[in-house]
């Protein structure tokens, strides 16, 4: 072998002859500037740094850079080798940037704060002043640009960065809609680059790092395939490069500004398990790591020799590191001195590559002039929601992707919140959404950004009545309204209108549009009056799901969209002449009529085409999160007329005042007034005015297992005294140190004052928010567990695999370069272990991509599609339907569009010309609206004489009738047509039935306070005075109530009565199901355990260690999925001849599963892959509708649902006889337990123990 001198290598076409070795192509040789020469190199240093030894440059004044930490519980700084720890703020702290010339940091409060503000103040803390920033929550990541005087920051749950001129006080958004999560954000203003690492979601695979001038344009992502998930990222602008960290790796990388000359540092779960910030100073990495709770320094050079622990404090998590030192921001041309921007002036790249210049931005709510430089409000716009916010998008197509209207709108209560809906008020200004996370109906105010709760339920869709200050709100019940200016004032106005998906209100007509979909074959489009009187379905056939309504005023036009249909329609407000729009979209969302135009959402897009249908459709905005709704934010819209019976005076009404059609022409008569009453009040005799009357629907109280807030709201009694705002209102926060706080005795009071339950003591879950449920525990570990460092045991698999589970990072180390991975999992080349259902998936889940070496090429089934680009499968039906699911989006490429002219494949033609599904052709109910699908040629299927036959068409078992279960889809198995009885009811624990027969309960807090809470007042009498339980309790072993009619008794949680007066311990293992396995009950409480190979965690019971790969098996009806527990990958396996699999079950030694056929009439076999499919019983069978495999006997046995027998064989079909004969109505499942010898059959309305 041959070798060669220093600064010299072997020439690699012959492997023997030396040439010049070019140090500075390789990393590590110089800090800053390196200059290759024969047989050597140099190196040298920028302007304000010195060269130290051969390498390293040190920075002018080097001793006085300062490191700046936050932390979760503070703010403050650090010399460099982590000694003479300095307070800067107490609070806990989000992001943080600096100014080093003017000595000057600056901070947000972290989103858990109770007020997000932004702050700056001298690197001591002192001189702190507020920043008047405006963000809807938390700050993910904030940088300063030292040239312009300028803030970057990123709005993590807006999906937003922005920027705040510390010269104007002014801010703006430089991109909005095109990204997904950004995460961290790092600077270059002497080049006027920008750089961002971003999350995508996983089938967008946009995970990376973007480089973008500063103004946000010209974005470069730079492809990479050595990292996935980057999270903290640093410029060095001496040296030009990028560092940052990937989170999913455990690595940290370099680059240059091109994305070019990348190098890997430092990797592996062992050295940085779980990093999450990162800086740098001189010829040093620094960076945070969560888990280790750490603050790790290492030369650039990648040396692990050099890595060292500067900050360890087990009380805290530094969660945000930045150096302060001039160095890091060296002076440069400032090309905004000289210009006349009237907001914002930023410096940004220019397109020639190489020149710095600035640019122009306007404040939100404006968008620039001509000469962009000035600024002109906007005061028409889109408003657009975004799951987590809303956006005004301007009118202009110039702007509508570069400019913000409004400051985005979220729900601030919660960190995540999921917008369905939206409307407004232009008068006042105010917004008005639902939050499906939440369950809640907020209101926010443009001009001051204050946030209200208008209503505390779950709402599919709302509508403004701007005129008369109305609010409607849909849900799957039926439609409430409330009054805008007392929110208190509510009521249910249509109540027997289910699963309303959209609503619309005519201010002008009095009138309310709401589309309905109960079931796909129940979807109609409903009208009313503004009252919620005469109710008229309007539209009823030929509808799918009418997802959107909306009115075109100037016309009185109604048009939807139909999400199942893919279409959109109009008609006049009678539901009479329907058009169908030649517009075509795969997924029309939501709709909005505006002047002779119509917008239209379709998810990741924003529409806009002439409300006729027969124009180009013209793109406003590109999304890459779910849209949501969309509105047209114009004063002109909601124009008041002073005809209005309600606008004076409010129409004379106390409450509600409805302008309601007083004419039978309703849609041309004159609009009169109604007034009307919200909960627990009725109308005086003059029609005006509402006096108290507690018969009318009171507010319903929430259940004993909820805890009631202020606002009536319901939450858990768990999240009670959890340090958090669960009610919106801090209700649940209030007294919660106070001594008078107790909990029950089966429960554990936390320092917070929360309360839980006692079993949660020491289980390694952190259920207090102090953790005082874990303190002073001692663990015992099982043999299939690890002990991690501080006590605490987690089970064997979660060692070593890249992530930190033990609380003190224990479990991740050295020693796991040699650690052996568990059966069924596989060992990356570096040392994390993944389960095996990860490999070959076509995504890379070792860092070093070994999962996805020497994979075979991918069999896509029947069913399914191939990615051309990767060795990806994906489901037929996801092949075209909008959303991008292979990596490169390649499935969304090319894909065919509906058209007017024909039906697609599987639709069929009305005598109408609309297009609907082949299966709603001949099905017993009339969809097309001639009735053309249903006609003589049709052969009507008549049930069987042991089911019943809906109004629908539908045949379903008589014993389905009046079971409370709505089973035909139109209720025709329920109600006063079959004569059922109405169901008994009950109040819950804790509440107090009325008497007199009234089905209402209050609260047991209100019997006998003095107020009237039953209808006429029998929750209250002269008994009440009596004190009946004052003398020994009224003979109650544990406690007495006292009633209108003398002493109560009452037992203690976890005891119930065998007597009037005795209280015996309640068993809550019975009936089944509050432990997964065994249950044993205790004297006021119950406690879980685990068959051998279990292990306990709380009331779940998991496997130790599987002997084989769990999966899930799902069986269709010609065709099965084997799945793995993560969901993927998955493979669809056709069954062969198949025609309607009903019942199946699978001997898992031998990774068999057994099914039957209903149309076959045969029981048959297939192994998991697929392969050996054999019909084992073909005779003598009807309708086998259950099977189960005893395992341990080696037998099958099956339900024959129509000859209501249980018959067995042998597993290969042998040997056959029948067990049972039943005497019941439809069997339908069969179980077996062969261990105890048991087996259970089931029917719709018994279960049958043998």
């Amino acid at each position: 072998m041959c070798y060669c001198a220093d600064g010299m290598a072997l020439k690699p076409d012959d492997k023997r002859t030396c040439i010049d070795f070019n140090e500075c192509s390789s990393w590590g040789y110089c800090d800053q500037i390196c200059t290759n020469k024969q047989y050597g190199y140099t190196c040298s240093c920028q302007a304000g740094f010195t060269l130290t030894g051969k390498q390293m440059c040190r920075a002018n004044n080097s001793e006085s850079a300062r490191l700046i930490v936050s932390s979760n519980k503070r703010l403050f700084s650090m010399k460099t080798d982590g000694s003479d720890i300095k307070l800067i703020a107490t609070t806990s702290i989000s992001p943080v940037a600096f100014d080093s010339y003017r000595n000057k940091i600056f901070w947000a409060n972290a989103h858990d704060s109770d007020k997000r503000e932004f702050w700056e103040s001298d690197l001591s803390g002192e001189n702190k002043r507020s920043i008047p920033l405006r963000t809807t929550f938390s700050i993910a990541s904030l940088t300063y640009d030292w040239i312009a005087n300028n803030l970057y920051y990123i709005d993590d749950a807006a999906g937003i960065l922005g920027i705040f001129s510390l010269d104007s006080r002014r801010q703006s958004n430089i991109i909005t809609s095109d990204l997904t999560r950004m995460i961290s954000i790092t600077l270059d203003p002497l080049v006027g680059y920008m750089f961002v690492a971003l999350w995508g979601y996983s089938y967008e695979r946009v995970n990376g790092i973007y480089r973008a001038f500063m103004d946000g344009s010209n974005m470069v992502y730079f492809k990479t395939s050595n990292y996935t998930f980057p999270r903290g990222i640093t410029a060095d602008v001496i040296s030009k490069r990028i560092y940052f960290i990937d989170s999913h790796f455990d690595q940290v990388l370099t680059f240059d500004y091109n994305g070019l000359n990348r190098f890997e540092i430092i990797a592996g779960g062992k050295y940085i398990p779980s990093p999450v910030a990162i800086t740098h100073f001189e010829s040093h990495l620094f960076w945070a790591d969560l888990h280790k709770g750490k603050i790790m320094k290492m030369n650039k050079n990648g040396s692990i020799s050099t890595l060292t622990e500067i900050y360890h404090n087990t009380s805290e998590i530094p969660e945000r590191l930045k150096i302060f030192h001039s160095s890091l921001q060296p002076q440069g041309r400032n090309p905004c001195k000289q210009a006349k921007c009237q907001h914002i002036c930023v410096v940004t790249h220019t397109s020639d590559n190489d020149g710095l210049g600035y640019r122009c931005l306007c404040e939100i709510g404006f968008i620039p002039d001509s000469n962009q430089i000035n600024c002109t409000r906007v005061t028409k716009f889109i408003l657009v929601s975004k799951r987590n916010t809303i956006e005004g998008v301007p009118l202009d197509r110039k702007f509508s992707s570069t400019a913000n209207a409004i400051l985005p709108v979220t729900n601030t209560f919660l960190r995540y919140s999921h917008i369905k809906s939206l409307d407004y008020t232009s008068s006042d200004q105010t917004i008005y959404f639902s939050d499906a996370y939440s369950r809640t109906v907020l209101k926010f105010n443009l001009n001051t950004s204050e946030l209200k709760i208008v209503f505390h339920e779950y709402v599919s869709d709302i509508s403004v009545d701007w005129m008369l200050r109305n609010l409607y709100m849909a849900n799957r019940l039926g439609i409430t309204v409330v009054r805008i200016d007392n929110v208190e004032d509510k009521r249910v106005i249509i109540s027997n209108e289910t699963s309303v998906t959209s609503i619309v209100c005519h201010p002008y007509k009095g009138l309310i549009f709401f589309a309905s979909r109960f079931y796909t074959k129940l979807a109609y489009i409903g009208r009313a009056f503004a009252d919620g009187s005469n109710v008229k379905h309007i539209r009823r056939h030929e509808l799918g799901y009418p997802a959107s309504l909306t009115i075109d005023f100037k016309a009185d036009h109604l048009y939807w969209s139909d999400f199942s249909l893919k279409r959109i329609q109009r008609s006049d407000l009678d539901g009479n002449n329907v058009q169908t729009l030649g517009i075509t979209l795969r997924t029309p969302v939501r709709i909005f009529v505006y002047g002779d135009d119509l917008y239209l959402l379709s998810y990741f897009v924003l529409i806009r085409t002439k409300k006729t249908g027969d124009s180009p459709l013209e793109t406003l905005a590109t999304y890459k999160m779910y849209t949501m709704d969309l509105k047209i934010y114009d004063k002109d819209l909601q124009k008041i007329e002073a005809s209005n019976p309600c606008i004076q005076r409010n129409g004379d009404c106390t409450h509600f005042c409805f302008a309601v059609p007083m004419t039978q022409d309703i849609l041309h008569g004159e609009l009169g007034r109604h007034c009307g009453c919200p909960y627990g009040m009725k109308l005086d005799t003059d029609l005006r005015t509402c006096i108290n009357h507690t018969e009318f629907e009171p507010p319903k109280e929430c259940p004993p297992s909820r805890f009631q807030c202020k606002n009536k709201r319901c939450i858990s009694h768990y999240r009670v005294c959890n340090l958090q705002d669960d009610c919106f209102d801090n209700s649940d926060e209030v007294n919660c140190t106070s001594p008078s706080r107790q909990c029950s005795l089966h429960e554990f009071k936390c320092a917070s004052g929360k309360c839980i339950p006692n079993r949660w003591i020491c289980d390694g879950y952190k259920d207090c928010p102090d953790n005082t449920d874990e303190k002073d525990c001692k663990y015992n570990c099982s043999s299939f567990q690890f002990r991690c460092n501080n006590g605490f045991c987690i089970h064997r698999s979660r060692k070593c695999n890249s992530y930190t589970d033990c609380t003190d990072g224990s479990d991740e180390g050295a020693f796991c370069a040699n650690h052996t991975c568990l059966p069924y999992f596989f060992k990356c080349d570096g040392y994390k272990c993944l389960s095996q259902s990860f490999l070959c998936n076509g995504r890379r889940n070792c860092r070093d991509g070994s999962d996805e070496r020497n994979c075979p090429e991918a069999k896509c089934s029947p069913y399914q599609w191939k990615c051309p680009t990767s060795n990806i499968c994906i489901h037929k039906m996801r092949h075209c339907d909008g959303v991008a699911n292979c990596e490169d989006g390649s499935d969304e490429v090319g894909c065919n569009v509906t058209t007017a002219e024909g039906c697609r494949e599987g639709y069929f033609r009305c005598l109408g010309g609309s297009c609907l599904p082949n299966n709603w052709h001949c099905d017993g109910h009339k969809d097309c609206e001639s009735g053309s699908d249903e006609n003589s040629t049709c052969i009507t299927k008549p049930c069987p004489a042991h089911r019943f036959r809906c109004n629908t068409g539908l045949c379903i078992p008589k014993s389905w009738v009046c079971d409370h279960m709505n089973d035909c889809g139109d209720n025709s198995d329920e109600g006063t047509a079959q004569n059922c009885p109405s169901p008994k009811f009950r109040c819950s624990y804790r509440e107090w039935q009325c008497p007199g027969g009234h089905q209402i309960c209050i609260s047991l807090s209100k019997i006998c306070d003095g107020k009237t809470d039953c209808p006429g007042g029998t929750d209250e009498s002269a008994t009440c005075n009596s004190n009946s339980c004052a003398i020994n309790k009224g003979g109650c072993a544990f406690r007495c109530l006292q009633t209108p009619f003398g002493a109560q008794c009452l037992c203690p949680v976890g005891q119930d009565f065998n007597s009037n007066e005795t209280c015996v311990d309640l068993n809550e293992c019975e009936p089944p199901g509050v432990c997964s396995q065994h249950c044993l009950n205790l004297e006021g409480s119950y406690k879980c355990s685990c068959d051998t190979g279990y292990q306990s965690e709380r009331n779940l019971c998991l496997a130790i260690e599987n002997t084989t790969l769990a999966s899930l098996i799902v069986i269709g009806l010609k065709s099965f999925t084997n799945v793995s527990l993560n969901l993927q990958p998955y493979e669809e396996i056709n069954i062969a001849d198949a025609k309607r699999i009903i019942a199946s079950s699978i001997d898992i030694p031998n990774q068999t599963i057994y099914f039957s056929d209903a149309r076959n009439k045969v029981i048959s076999r297939i192994k998991t892959n697929g392969s050996d499919q054999t019909v084992i019983v073909q005779t003598g069978m009807t309708y086998v509708a259950g099977l189960a495999v005893d395992w341990i006997g080696r037998n099958l046995y099956w339900i024959d649902s129509w000859k209501r027998t249980i018959e067995v064989s042998d597993l290969e079909g042998d040997h056959r006889m029948i067990l049972l004969k039943l005497n019941l109505s439809r069997p339908m499942a069969i179980e077996i337990d062969p261990r105890e010898e048991f087996m259970v059959s089931i029917t719709k309305s018994l279960i049958s123990q043998q």
